[in-house]
């Protein structure tokens, strides 16, 4: 009978990386378009033969101080082999959403996600590392348009209602629920008129609001006008929060709150 009741050195570990994968991989963000994490701990300093046949297991809690949080395993074990236990190896956890939110207690919206791994030698002695310096800030709602009316060109915090012929510009401000930017290019407004207001790609970059200008034309007329969506204008581009959540690509007039769209905060004729 041998015993064992070395712990395995703390220091000859580390977390090496955490990072949110497929979908928009945003360091240190979990969005809705993630579908699993890939944590990676690397073995330092010197190979400690006793924690060959040992195993890994990666830890997951929810709050905003590591020091005194509750971890939960999340994933399964990683055996390791004599081959992973060299100087310089890494070994990779590869954790899916499903076992993620079942198994990280108190997972939800706007938390903040801490990381510990807990090496266990062949004879089961435990050794957890120190917290990782990677987080993920969870962070899955899409960003919305919350508002659309007519303003003032000197000041965009007052509404403007009137009656505009040809030659008059008309100011449309767009409320957007956070900050969001276009990946590329430019986008337009789509009105209940043939003009498409076009917003250029330095306005559209982390903005809460934007302000398109639309010149009345010859022949377009309407009784009330109204906004239907913002076309992009860049095949596979997208309005995107610095989370990584696009904007849903057919979010509409439909879609903004009742009271808040262009043909009810404005008469705009």
């Amino acid at each position: 009978i041998i015993i064992d009741q070395t712990l395995p050195t703390k220091n000859n570990y580390t977390i090496e990386s955490i990072v949110p994968k497929s979908g928009n991989e945003i360091p240190g963000k979990w969005n809705g378009t993630n579908e699993s994490i890939e944590a990676s701990i690397k073995f330092l300093n010197i190979s400690d033969p006793s924690v060959n046949g040992g195993s890994l297991r990666l830890l997951c809690e929810i709050g905003s101080d590591p020091l005194i949080a509750n971890f939960d395993t999340l994933g399964s074990a990683i055996s390791i082999s004599s081959s992973d236990n060299e100087v310089g190896q890494s070994v990779t956890f590869t954790v899916p959403k499903s076992k993620i939110i079942d198994q990280v207690e108190d997972f939800g919206e706007d938390r903040i996600m801490n990381f510990r791994a807990e090496i266990v030698d062949a004879a089961g002695n435990k050794q957890t590392l120190d917290a990782a310096d990677d987080t993920l800030f969870i962070d899955t709602a899409q960003p919305t348009i919350v508002s659309v009316e007519s303003v003032l060109q000197s000041d965009y915090n007052v509404v403007k209602n009137g009656l505009f012929g040809i030659d008059s510009n008309v100011y449309i401000k767009v409320k957007f629920s956070e900050n969001i930017s276009i990946t590329e290019g430019d986008a337009s407004l789509v009105l209940n008129v043939a003009s498409k207001p076009t917003i250029l790609n330095t306005n559209l970059i982390n903005v809460d609001s934007v302000v398109a200008v639309y010149t009345v034309k010859e022949f377009e007329q309407t009784a009330l006008l109204a906004f239907t969506n913002i076309n992009i204008e860049n095949n596979g581009a997208a309005i995107r929060d610095d989370a990584g959540n696009d904007m849903a690509a057919d979010f509409g007039n439909n879609d903004i709150p009742d009271g808040n769209r262009l043909d009810q905060t404005s008469v705009v004729k």
